[in-house]
């Protein structure tokens, strides 16, 4: 896979991050982070943005960081 999409939590606690899944479409990598999140937190808004804003309805105040990350490949230049 030269480029995807990494659903992951960068929170560190020791143990090192949690990697959910790589997908090769944001349609699929959004997928699992949604039922990440609704596995974990009950439910997950249709706004991605409002996930970890202060006062929304279904904000994160866990102070864990989920994030969908690009990725490409390549040989180490800048």
């Amino acid at each position: 896979m030269k480029e995807g999409y990494i659903v992951a939590n960068l929170t560190n606690y020791g143990d090192g991050f949690e990697i959910f899944g790589v997908y090769k479409s944001r349609e699929n990598a959004v997928k699992q982070f949604r039922k990440v999140i609704r596995t974990r937190y009950g439910s997950c808004p249709r706004d991605l943005s409002k996930l970890y804003k202060p006062g929304q309805p279904n904000a994160l105040d866990s102070g864990d960081s989920y994030q969908i990350i690009k990725f490409k490949e390549n040989e180490g230049e800048w």
